[in-house]
């Protein structure tokens, strides 16, 4: 007892151990209800939330499934809205450049047409002005014939009143009288006739009227044929000029002077001679005396005539009794002659045509030597006479288009239609190099002073610059064919617009010019290769040409050009020498006289005269500082297509100077003039 009130002696009085055990059993179960029920709520949460992170997990992986599917639709969407696009840029850039070449060809066909139209007005203007100076010219022959006839009608009218004025006399007269006046001549009773001019003799062909048999004439272009290239329309050609009757021959004055002005006057020729004010004026007038060309209605003292040729003066200048013309050899060749050369010191001439240079003495005219560029022989004079083998007409035309002499005379160059140049050495007589690279026709070359480079113009648009100082030093050291050794040769290549029909060095080796197609001359340093000028007919002042140039020449101190064009004129151009130059080269005298295509010139040895020749198969002599026509020459039966002046004086001092012309009638022939 005493123990059980001590051990409960720390409860509270009034309760009983059983109650509260039962009360703390009943309260841990009910804890461990609740903890349970916890449990289970917490597991279901986690289950819930496994759940819910299964879903989610599976809601996501849809979602990266339809966002790929839709990045890849957007992908490809994107790439065939660029295909697209890039298609619509190409489309418009394809209609872009149709338009923009449409627009390019308009306005090339506007500008031709233009051109064209503007060229067609001033060659009728040109026409029209020279139609109204031949109307002036027949007025004035019309008005002087009709003042001669009315002198005529007022003699016979005084005749026939003297007649009556006898007859009345002789009605009062004795019989005996009446029979003296019956005995008088016939003729006295008769009005006096008026002499009528003769029919005039037209002389188409160049050969004397009272040749009559003329040998046949093989068929040969009139112009070497030109680059493949070669533009077709031309310019309209002027139409022939309607005949007028010749003007009464004036009277020459005993001592004729040189002032051009006064001679003009006391002729009464003034429109023979070319005012200052119109030297380098393209469109002028020709001297009339070269619009008929028939030589029968010309006055002795204004012609030279021969039966091989004929000469006619300006009848201003009174040239008959200053110059005189004289053909010294006529050289016969098997084919059109393309091209002459004298050498440097006109001993020799070179002539090309089919197949064969032939190269001639000057003074004998004898062959020398044969040069077959068909199978590359060299052959003696002596040798083409015993064995001439020169028959091509079963063989396929090889025309050498050019032919140059080395300064020193001892090589020659020639250029064929096979694209090649070839070399020949006259000492060792033989071909020593055959230079390649151009792709046409080789229409010019030339050597320079020093004879270090040679210089080819050909169809394909090039000016090509050779080295041949070592080949020429050593030609033996070099095969004929090393296709190895071309690229060695070829120091330059200018390429231009259009083919290149001529070139030219200038004496001191310094400025290289070209003549084209494109109606253009281009010079050049040599040396530096540096573009100095362009002479055209875009120029400030259209002076230029407005056609084709085909042959040009340095004047013989190298600070003028000359240059002559199918627009049928000859040009004077004072050069821009060097490339730092602030001036430009300028036209200063235009020739006009020619009435077809000029196909080449050149200047005397003194730089006085210039020499032209024309498809209109004649060859005129000018006054270079004046631009006047001083004479006309007419041999040929065919276009001439080269002129060559001869330096030295390879004929003697008697002779003042010699030149040479290469014809389509298969001809090439060597003059020789003086100066009184």
């Amino acid at each position: 007892m005493n123990n059980n009130q001590q051990g409960n002696s720390g409860q509270q009085p009034g309760l009983h151990p059983l109650p509260l055990l039962m009360q703390q059993n009943a309260k841990r179960m009910e804890q461990d209800h609740l903890m349970n029920k916890h449990n289970e709520q917490s597991h279901g949460q986690d289950q819930s939330k496994m759940n819910n992170a299964t879903v989610a997990g599976t809601n996501h992986q849809q979602l990266d499934e339809i966002d790929m599917k839709l990045t890849e639709e957007y992908q490809y969407q994107t790439n065939l809205a660029l295909t697209k696009i890039q298609e619509y840029a190409d489309l418009i850039k394809t209609e872009f450049l149709k338009i923009q070449q449409h627009s390019h060809e308009y306005r090339s066909q506007l500008q031709r047409e233009y051109e064209m139209a503007l060229q067609n007005n001033m060659v009728e203007m040109v026409s029209m002005r020279q139609q109204m100076y031949d109307l002036d010219s027949q007025y004035s022959r019309w008005l002087e014939q009709s003042q001669q006839e009315l002198v005529q009608q007022a003699m016979q009218q005084q005749w026939q009143q003297q007649q009556m004025m006898q007859q009345e006399s002789q009605a009062n007269q004795v019989p005996s009288m009446q029979q003296q006046m019956m005995m008088q001549p016939q003729m006295m009773m008769q009005p006096p006739k008026i002499p009528q001019p003769a029919e005039p003799i037209k002389a188409d062909d160049p050969i004397a009227p009272e040749e009559t048999e003329k040998p046949p004439q093989p068929e040969a272009p009139a112009v070497p044929e030109v680059p493949k290239e070669a533009p077709e329309a031309k310019v309209p050609e002027v139409p022939e000029e309607p005949e007028v009757p010749s003007k009464p021959e004036e009277p020459v004055p005993e001592n004729p002077v040189n002032d051009e002005a006064e001679v003009a006057s006391q002729t009464g020729e003034e429109h023979y001679v070319i005012e200052k004010t119109e030297r380098s004026n393209h469109y002028k007038p020709i001297p009339p005396f070269l619009l008929d060309l028939d030589s029968a209605n010309v006055a002795p003292s204004h012609k030279k005539q021969t039966n091989d040729y004929y000469i006619l003066y300006n009848p201003a200048f009174d040239m008959g009794k200053k110059m005189d013309f004289d053909l010294h050899k006529s050289l016969k060749h098997d084919s059109v002659v393309c091209c002459v050369e004298f050498s440097t010191d006109g001993k020799m001439l070179a002539t090309g045509s089919n197949w064969t240079t032939l190269i001639y003495d000057t003074v004998s005219g004898e062959v020398m030597y044969v040069l077959n560029s068909g199978d590359n022989t060299f052959k003696t004079g002596e040798e083409f006479k015993n064995k001439p083998n020169n028959d091509v007409s079963n063989q396929e035309d090889l025309y050498i288009r050019a032919v140059g002499f080395s300064p020193c005379g001892r090589f020659l160059a020639n250029g064929t239609e096979d694209k090649i140049i070839r070399i020949w050495d006259l000492k060792e007589r033989k071909l020593v190099k055959m230079l390649k690279g151009n792709e046409q026709d080789i229409y010019s070359l030339k050597f320079t002073s020093n004879g270090k480079k040679l210089v080819s113009g050909s169809g394909d648009k090039t000016v090509r610059v050779w080295d041949v100082s070592k080949l020429l030093e050593d030609p033996d050291s070099f095969k004929i064919e090393d296709d190895l050794n071309e690229v060695k040769f070829q120091e330059k290549i200018f390429k231009l617009d259009d083919g290149v029909t001529t070139v030219a060095i200038s004496p001191d080796s310094s400025i290289l010019a070209a003549g084209s197609l494109d109606r253009t001359i281009r010079l050049w340093d040599i040396e530096s290769g540096q573009l100095i000028d362009r002479l055209d007919s875009e120029n400030e002042l259209g002076t230029g040409h407005k056609d084709s140039v085909y042959s040009i020449a340095f004047t013989h101190d190298g600070t003028q050009l000359v240059s002559g064009s199918l627009d049928r004129s000859i040009k004077l151009w004072d050069l821009k020498t060097k490339v730092t130059d602030n001036t430009k080269s300028k036209c200063v005298v235009t020739y006009t006289g020619h009435r077809d295509f000029v196909l080449s010139v050149a200047t005397s040895n003194d730089d006085r005269f210039v020499f032209s020749g024309s498809k209109d198969r004649g060859i005129i002599v000018w006054d270079k500082e004046s631009g006047n026509p001083l004479l006309m020459l007419q041999g040929h039966k065919n276009s001439v297509i080269g002129v060559a002046v001869a330096g030295g004086s390879p004929l003697g001092s008697e002779w003042s100077g010699v030149f040479a012309t290469g014809s389509g009638d298969c001809n090439a022939r060597i003059w020789k003039w003086k100066e009184y």
